[in-house]
């Protein structure tokens, strides 16, 4: 668990990962007009979906600039949630919900199998990284990391590379 200023500082200088992702639990009321729920779902980055290879079951994951400030609000929804809430509405995809009253349009729908981070998540929506805001960056902590590691290297061989550059994060953090 970490924050996003140490998820980008990891990125950059581990060389033994070929990707780092974050992801944070979140819960939101979300209305679609005909009522409001308390949904539990989770902010991810928008490079996750491609790293763990999951793929939609109808429309797409998140653009890849998707968590740069004011790209817009997307979401994609679970399987389960598209059916017991939607009906499997085919024409789901480009409706417009609010979420927690910020209107987001539905971008994709996830097969039943994709269950991630937890079964019980409901929706993703994208982690903004602000780089141009060191508290956003580097004080709110409850980001989950998640890496892909690079051809030709061992989990001990990551581990040790990791363990030397989390030492250093310390001189990265300008707070």
């Amino acid at each position: 668990v970490g924050t996003l200023g140490e998820a980008l500082a990891i990125r950059e200088r581990a060389s033994a990962l070929a990707d780092l992702a974050v992801y944070r639990p979140t819960a939101v009321t979300l209305d679609d007009a005909h009522d409001a729920a308390q949904l539990d779902g989770a902010m991810m980055t928008a490079n996750m979906f491609p790293m763990l290879g999951a793929r939609p079951l109808i429309g797409s994951t998140f653009a890849a600039d998707a968590s740069e400030p004011g790209s817009g609000h997307v979401m994609i929804l679970s399987h389960a949630l598209w059916r017991s809430r939607f009906g499997a509405a085919p024409d789901i995809v480009g409706r417009r919900l609010l979420v927690d009253g910020a209107p987001y349009t539905v971008v994709g729908v996830m097969p039943p199998t994709f269950a991630f981070p937890t079964k019980d998540v409901n929706f993703w929506v994208p982690l903004t990284i602000d780089r141009g805001s060191p508290s956003a960056l580097w004080a709110t902590a409850g980001g989950w990391f998640v890496g892909r590691l690079r051809s030709g290297y061992s989990t001990d061989a990551a581990r040790r590379e990791l363990e030397s550059v989390v030492v250093g994060m310390r001189h990265v953090n300008p707070l």
